[in-house]
């Protein structure tokens, strides 16, 4: 029998699709959770959308280490949903996932 090893203290990348973050979201037709502030992406491709203030969300950006995160620094409390751009399975991250913040007032302004 073949074992599976999934060492828990290394972290995940997923590969990166030519498309921004924004992009990532407006073609995935993800519905924006209520009382979401923002959406940010991990390096393993998960969406997360914040209740924090954005301004918070944008300063944890610059000091998050890839594959460590943001929950450290904003606090799992405000997390409030996340969700996978996904393709055949296999989720990818947005090639601007390491700065972007996707607000709800650039949410709410796509065509």
């Amino acid at each position: 029998m073949t074992s599976i090893l999934i060492n828990l203290d290394e972290p995940v990348f997923s590969p990166v699709i030519n498309m921004s973050l924004m992009q990532m979201i407006r073609d995935g037709n993800f519905q924006w959770p209520n009382g979401a502030t923002c959406v940010t992406q991990e390096s393993d491709g998960e969406l997360l959308w914040w209740s924090a203030p954005v301004n918070e969300v944008k300063a944890a950006m610059k000091v998050a280490k890839p594959g460590v995160g943001l929950i450290p620094l904003i606090g799992l409390g405000a997390q409030i949903n996340s969700d996978y751009y996904e393709i055949d399975e296999q989720a990818f991250v947005a090639r601007d996932w390491q700065s972007e913040v996707v607000t709800l007032e650039q949410f709410v302004s796509i065509d």
